[in-house]
């Protein structure tokens, strides 16, 4: 290299270097670490099915969790059947309920804020308050296998819920009779929702597809068609025009309600998608896969950020590795939780990804 080229290097170098770091910095800004550390093993079953790797679900996951009205207080439910109630502000663990023999799938609030609904393993809804003494309120039986998602009406006059029996069943809340069962999936169904206006029912399930139902009659409004994998999670967007899909294929798809068609395809996830959800502005989207959360701008289809599960193992026990189980947003859109399948539960601010508070629960005491 002659003298005036190695001038001119020395003089750009610097220039160079700072452009590189910067560019660095660019493509980790959008990936933010989540550590967690992975319960003891002591006494705790085995994995519950192990087709389900690379990530074990143990008693210990978080399937389900749901924001109350006002944002104060994040109900998560778990594999060992216990219902526990956060204070969002603080972190702080408020109670732990003995909900469900076994898995809580399913969480909602009404809207009052002062009773929410879970449904479980053992086949049944609980309606309870959601303040001391958490007495349940009512009991809702019918099911004939494990209940995995639950959803109401605005005005809390109407439950729907989902399952393992392949049946849809509507409720009256005041008197705990099904009004209606729609039957039509092929297989289970893990994810059912409602659209805003409370005139539509959505269902995914693990036969591939998305049916939609008239709330009022019961009958068949649409079936789309497109995942290559269990439909794990369907999602309206607040304005009702759109629906978001999780899949076991590994993508995130939106529906336009009107054509039925697909909008856009969301790709990314490195393994199963297990949950989705709608900021409440609509501007985002959150997905929950193999160990990250992704967050994805709706207007352009882009991925925003991923926080990435990181896991910890404790000295002497095998190494459990960790995944992204559930998100959801709080109804004012400030926080975003995401739930891990070990245990832990992180509230992060969605507009500049710092978090908030990571919520551990205390060690089991024995397995269930």
């Amino acid at each position: 290299m002659d003298e005036n080229a190695m001038k001119t290097l020395h003089r750009i170098l610097p220039s160079l270097l700072t452009g590189l770091a910067l560019s660095l910095h660019s493509a980790c800004a959008d990936e933010i670490k989540l550590t967690a550390k992975a319960p003891s093993m002591v006494g705790t079953p085995d994995a519950t099915a192990t087709s389900l790797m690379p990530y074990p679900i143990y008693g210990f996951a978080v399937h389900s969790m749901a924001f109350s009205p006002d944002g104060k207080t994040l109900a998560t439910g778990d594999g060992y059947g216990n219902l526990r109630l956060w204070d969002t502000s603080k972190g702080d663990l408020r109670t732990t309920i003995e909900a469900h023999q076994g898995w809580v799938f399913s969480i909602a609030w009404l809207a009052d804020g002062r009773r929410l609904a879970t449904g479980g393993k053992d086949r049944v809804i609980r309606i309870r308050e959601a303040a001391p003494p958490w007495k349940v309120l009512k009991t809702f039986e019918g099911h004939t296998s494990d209940v995995h998602a639950i959803a109401f009406t605005v005005d809390g006059g109407t439950l729907v819920s989902a399952g393992d029996d392949r049946t849809i069943r509507v409720w009256d809340v005041n008197t705990g009779q099904t009004l209606r069962t729609l039957s039509g999936h092929e297989k289970q169904i893990p994810t059912v929702a409602l659209s805003p206006d409370g005139r539509l029912i959505a269902s995914g399930s693990r036969d591939h597809s998305i049916r939609l139902w008239d709330l009022k009659t019961g009958d068949e409004a649409g079936v789309i068609g497109g995942h290559a994998g269990d439909v794990m999670s369907v999602k309206f967007s607040s304005d009702g025009k759109l629906l978001a899909s999780a899949s076991y294929d590994q993508s995130v798809r939106l529906w336009d309600l009107k054509t039925l068609k697909q909008t856009n395809f969301l790709s990314g996830h490195t393994f199963r998608v297990y949950n989705v959800a709608f900021a409440p502005n609509g501007k985002q989207l959150a997905s929950a896969g193999d160990h990250t959360a992704r967050l994805w701008d709706l207007d352009s289809g882009a991925k925003v950020r991923a926080f990435v599960l990181h896991t910890e193992s404790q000295r002497d026990q095998p190494y459990v590795q960790g995944a992204v189980s559930t998100v959801a947003y709080s109804l004012d859109g400030r926080m975003l939780a995401m739930a891990s399948t070990l245990g832990t539960v992180f509230l992060v601010s969605p507009d500049t990804g710092v978090v908030l508070h990571t919520l551990t629960p205390p060690p089991p005491t024995k397995p269930r």
